[in-house]
This record gives structure tokens, C-alpha cells and sequence, in this order.
């Protein structure tokens, strides 16, 4: 039986990508030829999802990747989704049908018919949104730094015990109330570390890794990582929590820096903290 049905529906398929491909090929005839564009494909009737790709988001993109211009391509029946700031480079609108823009989504899927394409929907293949409204992660963070600038989550990671680290940092809290709070290191850990000093009422301020490679990362809950030279010059009102098994190399390098050792709270090494699991930013 399948050998009779999977020719056809792989016919229908074809022929909607091909439909998708004629649509693609209508609207670049309204764009100069040399025009670098980011098409923004709209296929949820989620008007908040579609209202954030297009304001002020859509502009620090498009001017981060220099694009001449945006076409965003929306539902008709949803309407033109409203922009809540006006970007230096223009948009485009256009309208599809339902029908229409499952097309266009076949036609994306058989072939990237263009250099930057971002597919504003919350189902696979084009994103993965499970974990939006848990750990630090709403809709704003989602569409920003994982839709629009392609910040990798390593899922995985949420999923590893945290418990004892948790329970450490709960214990060892008393000298990070009321000052900045630096964390140092990057690694797996860091989701738990803020979940837990956040309950605690604990605000971080910064975050810093020894490895250069790490710096300029983003992560959630509005943190960039920098290296440990943006601690200069000392402020005093500054205290850096150390929660890695290479306090000891840490303090020399916080020492160098001019911090004290009463701006330094060091959590227990045997906090269920594993020197290997060291995690590249990339994946937090």
C-alpha cells in the first residue's frame, strides 16, 4: 500500500515547492536585483511572535548583518504585523494565503532559496521552543538570541543535576548580599548558579571566564561574558564568586587585578562540581 500512496503525496509535495518557488520568484521582481535582503517568513497566527520579529529586533539585525532591506512575508488573514520602532533600513510586506505560505515553506525546505533566511515558528524543523516560559528563557530571549542571532542551547545541560551545586551556593550566600556580583567561569553550572542566587534575591552583575575564547557569549538572563580583564580597574563594591575547581589559579588572577580577598567568595570545591565538564558558551 505504501508503495502505491508515497509517489503521490511525493508528487503533491513537489508540486507545492514548485508553486513556492514561482511565489519566490513574483517577489524578488519588486527588489533590485543586487539588494542584500533577510526574508522573514511569518507562518504562526501568534500576533505577539510576529509583532517582536518586526520591531526593534528586526532592526539591530539588519543592521548587524548589513542588509539592505527586509521582506517579510505574513499571513493575509493575520494582517500586516504592527512595528514598534522604524529602523533605518526599509521592510517589505507581503501578503500569502495559507496555502501560500506552505508553499513558500516547501520550497524553503527543498532549497535555501536565498542567503539569510529566518522561519518565525515555533515548530520543527525551523526552531525549537519547548523551553520557552522555563529557566529564564520567555519569548523575547527566544526570538532575540536563539531565533535571530543563532545562540546554540545545549538542552541537554538543563537536565543535569544541579542539586549539590544549588545547595552550595545556597549555604555560602552571606557575602554576596547587597554588592555587584561577578561570576567567574563559564560553564554548565551557571544556569543553576543564577536560578539559585535570583530566589536568594541576589542580582548578578557580570560574568567573566579566564578562556578568550568565551567572551563576548550571551547567555540568559541578559549576561555577556567578558574576560577577566573588564574587572579593572577594582571596584570596590564588587565582590566575584568563584565556583570552579581552579579557585586556587582564579584568586591569583583577581589578586593581580587588585581585588581583595573580602571580594571574593569561593564556593566549595566538593560541591558536585566537575573540572571536565567545563562547557564551551556556545552550548549554554
Amino acid at each position: 500500500m505504501s508503495n502505491v500512496y508515497m509517489p503521490v503525496r511525493a508528487g503533491e509535495a513537489f508540486a507545492s515547492a514548485e508553486r513556492g518557488r514561482k511565489t519566490v520568484l513574483r517577489i524578488l521582481e519588486s527588489i533590485p536585483a543586487d539588494a542584500s535582503a533577510l526574508w522573514l517568513i511569518l507562518p504562526e497566527k501568534d500576533k505577539e511572535l510576529n509583532q517582536l520579529c518586526c520591531g526593534s529586533i528586526l532592526d539591530e539585525y539588519l543592521e548587524k548583518k548589513n542588509h539592505d532591506l527586509a521582506l517579510i512575508i505574513y499571513l493575509s488573514h493575520i494582517g500586516i504585523p504592527e512595528r514598534d520602532s522604524a529602523g533605518r533600513r526599509p521592510v517589505i510586506y507581503r501578503a500569502l494565503s495559507e496555502n501560500g505560505m506552505q508553499d513558500l515553506l516547501n520550497y524553503y525546505r527543498l532549497i535555501q532559496f536565498s542567503k539569510d533566511i529566518i522561519v518565525a515558528s515555533y515548530k520543527e524543523p525551523y526552531s525549537y521552543s519547548k523551553w520557552i516560559g522555563h529557566f529564564g528563557i520567555d519569548l523575547y530571549y527566544w526570538v532575540k538570541r536563539i531565533l535571530f542571532f543563532g545562540v546554540k542551547i545545549n538542552w541537554m545541560a538543563w537536565e543535569i543535576d544541579h542539586s549539590q551545586v544549588e545547595r552550595a551556593v545556597s549555604e555560602n550566600y552571606e557575602g554576596l548580599q547587597n554588592r555587584k556580583v561577578i561570576i567567574y567561569g563559564l560553564t554548565q553550572h551557571v544556569p543553576a548558579i543564577l536560578r539559585c542566587l535570583r530566589s536568594l534575591g541576589i542580582q548578578v552583575s557580570g560574568l567573566i571566564d579566564s578562556n578568550p575564547q568565551k567572551a563576548g557569549y550571551y547567555i540568559k538572563y541578559d549576561l555577556t561574558c567578558h574576560t577577566p580583564e573588564a574587572l579593572f580597574p577594582r571596584d570596590p563594591e564588587k565582590v566575584v564568586l568563584i565556583v570552579s575547581k581552579y579557585a586556587s589559579e582564579m584568586r591569583s588572577v583577581l589578586y593581580r587585578y587588585g581585588y581583595t580577598s573580602d571580594q571574593i567568595v569561593e564556593i566549595p570545591a566538593d560541591s558536585g562540581i566537575t573540572a571536565e565538564k567545563d562547557t564551551s558558551a556556545e552550548t549554554l
